[in-house]
């Protein structure tokens, strides 16, 4: 067998693993009228895999690419008893394609389940291995209650990546919900779970890319847990583009957006898809494209004659032939255009994430109109036009580029939207500007008679078999014929470039966006010079590209020119240059500029202010400055800035929408550093109530609420009412599997030391500190300082010797991070000037405790509570 017959057996042996038995036979039966021997070899490796659960001896000798080591590799794991790591298999509990899912059990001092999965021996590959070793990068950084998480890594000794994750108990989602016989509410409901961890992973700028039922499974108390990340892509990661060439599959055909299966760059709107499909599953009990073969060629064939499904047709169908599996009553139109609105086979017609597809559940299950409109051919030919429609003048659109925390974020502008907006501003101009009237009316019927030219095969009247059969191919085609046919008007040719580039951009197809925008911005500065907007669209595009692409730097020139035109001229257009000012904020965060952050944000926030008040960019740039100014210690304005924004999202969402937490959170950090710790007592429970409000169960800002506000509670002198939100909190924080655990528990040790209970705050710091040794994490900020405050401990129950010695090692492990630290060091020192009283070296003690006095004085100010404790601990020295 050749590597290329392998390939493709292989890849194909992929896709029949992700399905279930009856849909595995059909695609079997299929592929054996095209290819009666490549059915053969899959029923026997099929076969092969149920006996065994590995290959045997005589499968693996026909492949000469397989090294002959794997098989024994292979038997002792499925013999059970083997070790990976700290953990020792116990059985095998799942199989697909791409690896093998066991049940282990750690097996050194701590008892523990956890699963691990690891590559399949028959398709070990080094793509597959740097996918593995991605895959526990990706999964690392995610933090929800609705995702499985990552818990350890490592290779095996055959070579074979694996990593651990917390053992999920539970039912694959679609035998949950027919177990429960649960109705259309319900398994709406069960989906928005999924909907909300999908939503955290594209906050992460993570990708799932295989989201399907037996991905999602349901524990006993009901909360979903969304499984196998780890073949997700990181959007900004470049090095997935290397990955992807090798072919491998990473989908499960039934579930997979048109875009990802002819292998194209996909993003967070692939997830939608699979969001929409899995949906309809749950509606109708069969998935949405049964018909679609494990053949790659034939695959992709298929993608154009498919229809967009909808749950009602597909229930009557079902009623009609006897079939009925689903669970509506009755056809649900609203539904039914929910779930046709995720399944779109264009990208930019989906909801843009899979918190709009969210939002538009809510609004069904509570009877509000949802914000997804029902299509129909000439609807789609109709917006189409419109979404493109352009008039005479500077194109002004641009790519948003925003920032979410100073970070860039993904571009998730509605290009509709903008175009309309754009072509209102060039008709009001058109009007004002009465000698240009005649060109413009020339101009604009040219752009609408070459966009009806371009899409005419949406007519069934006019339609040639010659022509365009997609809307996708007739896009290419249109893009094509903007370079040549529009030749003659230059200044309408760049603008129509700009925007197909916006598309090519939005579709993630990167470097036909690039050739796109440079070829606009020759045009625009051949036609209208080199200091017009319409050359600054160009510019801002590209350097925008750059940061969609995963580094921004290289397209700082292009942004910096552009923000110095539209600062000159931005067109009549304010916005734009708010806009402008955002995106070059990205770059000078990365850059490590924060003054010339605060300025560009202030800027656009100004722009806003004047000419867009009601832009929900403006809150996005009120609340970052706010933070920037928090970040300088301009405590003032960002207070001003947290609580503006505040009184914004209460006078549009309301005073207990989620938007209102981050603010309120980071005002009661404001009212701490001021010392008014009644206002951030009642900042924190507000917080809490929001937190609680939005999520009802184990949720991260629910977590650090409670242990924020039991800390305060217990700071202030009363620990019988912050006690159990502490201990609530901490409990929270662990089954989320949140680091958040460990600094909860040192503060709770703090309270208990404060409040005289010595044996338990003893018993909590030894606790704590032994999680850091553990974990590996002596040296991180937090357990420093849990060593430190165990140290002084330590010396006051009489023990100096021990005290000196971990007080040293604390203040080794910070090293020379002194900057930025003053609380921390603070806390080191005061535990080794209490060691050095233990010890009877009292004059050393007290010089030192002085000198952190002095230091939190000037830090927090002298009547501060850090500055007043510190010297309410001299006397015991």
């Amino acid at each position: 067998m050749d590597e290329s017959r392998w390939a493709r057996l292989s890849e194909m042996l992929d896709a029949l693993f992700d399905l279930d038995a009856p849909q595995r036979e059909a695609s079997l039966d299929a592929l054996a009228a095209e290819d009666p021997g490549l059915a053969a070899e899959l029923r026997q490796l099929l076969a092969a895999d149920q006996r065994s659960g590995v290959l045997d001896q005589g499968v693996l000798a026909g492949s000469p690419t397989l090294a002959s080591g794997l098989e024994s590799a292979a038997r002792k794991r499925a013999e059970g008893g083997a070790r990976l790591g700290h953990y020792r298999l116990v059985e095998r509990i799942g199989s697909g394609g791409m690896g093998e899912v066991w049940r282990a059990q750690r097996d050194d001092d701590f008892e523990q389940q956890v699963a691990i999965k690891l590559i399949r021996p028959l398709v070990d590959s080094e793509a597959l291995r740097e996918r593995f070793a991605r895959e526990r990068r990706i999964l690392a950084r995610l933090d929800h209650p609705n995702i499985a998480r990552l818990l350890d890594g490592g290779v095996s000794e055959d070579g074979a990546p694996w990593y651990a994750m917390e053992l999920v108990r539970g039912q694959p989602l679609q035998a949950h919900v027919e177990a429960a016989q649960l109705d259309a509410r319900g398994r709406v409901q069960l989906l928005l779970q999924v909907c909300d961890a999908v939503a955290h992973a594209h906050a992460q700028l993570v990708v799932h890319r295989d989201l399907k039922p037996s991905n999602i499974l349901v524990d006993a108390e009901g909360r979903v847990r969304v499984l196998d990340f780890g073949i997700a892509r990181l959007i900004d990661d470049s090095a997935d583009l290397r990955l992807t060439s090798t072919g491998v599959r990473v989908f499960s055909p039934a579930y997979a957006a048109p875009e990802q299966i002819r292998g194209e760059p996909v993003g967070t709107s692939a997830d939608v898809f699979a969001l929409g499909a899995v949906l309809y599953e749950l509606l109708t009990g069969e998935p949405p494209f049964p018909q679609r073969s494990a053949t790659p060629e034939r695959l992709i064939a298929q993608l154009d004659d498919e229809v967009t499904p909808r749950p009602g047709a597909t229930l009557r169908r079902q009623s009609r032939e006897g079939s009925f599996r689903g669970h509506l009553q009755r056809s649900d139109e609203e539904l039914d255009t929910i779930v046709a609105t995720a399944l779109q086979p264009d990208p930019l017609r989906r909801y843009q994430g899979a918190l709009q597809l969210a939002e538009d559940l809510r609004r069904w299950l509570d009877g509000r109109p949802i914000a997804a409109r029902a299509d129909s051919a000439a609807y789609r030919f109709r917006k189409f036009v419109v979404r493109h429609r352009l008039a005479v003048g500077s194109a002004s659109g641009v790519l948003l580029a925003l920032i979410g925390g100073l970070a860039l974020a993904l571009w998730q502008a509605d290009v509709a939207r903008r175009h309309a907006e754009r072509a209102d501003a060039e008709a009001a101009r058109a009007e004002r500007e009465a000698s240009l009237a005649r060109d413009q009316v020339l101009r604009t019927r040219k752009v609408k008679e070459f966009f009806v030219q371009s899409f005419v095969q949406a007519d069934p009247l006019k339609r040639s078999d010659a022509g365009p059969q997609t809307f996708a191919e007739a896009l290419d085609a249109a893009i094509t014929r903007a370079g040549s046919e529009l030749d003659g008007d230059p200044v309408l040719q760049a603008d129509v470039l700009d925007d197909f580039g916006e598309i090519r951009a939005g579709q993630g197809r990167f470097d036909e966006a690039q050739a796109l925008f440079e070829r606009a911005l020759e045009l625009a500065e051949k036609a209208h010079g080199p200091n017009h907007p319409a050359v600054a669209e160009s510019l801002l595009n590209l350097g925008a590209l750059h940061g969609y692409r995963g580094d921004i730097l290289p397209g700082a020139p292009h942004i910096e020119r552009a923000m110095a035109i539209l600062q000159a001229d931005h067109g009549g257009q304010p916005t734009v240059l708010a806009n402008a000012h955002n995106v070059l904020a990205a770059v000078r965060s990365v850059q490590g500029d924060m003054d010339s952050v605060a300025q560009s944000i202030q800027a656009a926030v100004e722009i806003y202010r004047e000419h867009a008040p009601d832009d929900p960019q403006f809150l996005m740039s009120l609340s970052n400055l706010a933070h920037v100014h928090q970040q300088q210690g301009r405590r003032d304005e960002a207070e001003a800035g947290y609580r503006e924004t505040l009184a914004r999202v209460e006078a549009t969402m309301g005073n207990r929408s989620p938007h209102m937490w981050p603010n309120l959170y980071a005002l009661a950090s404001i009212a701490y550093d001021r010392g008014k710790h009644d206002e951030e007592l009642a900042l924190l429970r507000q917080a809490l109530d929001v937190a609680r409000h939005n999520y009802p169960g184990d949720h991260p800002w629910v977590a650090n609420s409670l242990n924020e506000l039991g800390w305060v509670l217990a700071r202030e002198g009363d620990l019988k009412a912050g006690e159990p939100l502490m201990q609530e909190g901490i409990a929270m924080n662990r089954r989320l599997g949140r680091a958040q655990a460990i600094g909860a528990m040192r503060r709770l040790a703090v309270a208990y030391q404060h409040h005289k209970r010595e044996a338990e705050a003893r018993a909590t710091f030894d606790e704590v500190w032994s999680m850091c040794e553990r974990n590996n994490m002596q040296a991180q900020q937090e357990c420093v300082v849990i060593r430190a405050n165990r140290a002084q401990l330590l010396a006051y129950a009489g023990q100096g010797e021990l005290a000196l010695n971990e007080s040293e090692a604390a203040m080794a492990s910070l090293g020379n991070r002194a900057e930025g630290l003053v609380s921390e060091w603070g806390q080191v020192e005061q535990a080794r000037a209490a060691a050095l009283s233990a010890l009877g070296r009292r004059d050393e003690a007290l010089a030192l405790q002085d000198a952190v006095i002095a230091r939190y004085s000037e830090a927090f100010g002298p009547e501060h509570r850090e500055t007043a404790s510190a010297r309410s601990a001299r006397p015991k020295l």
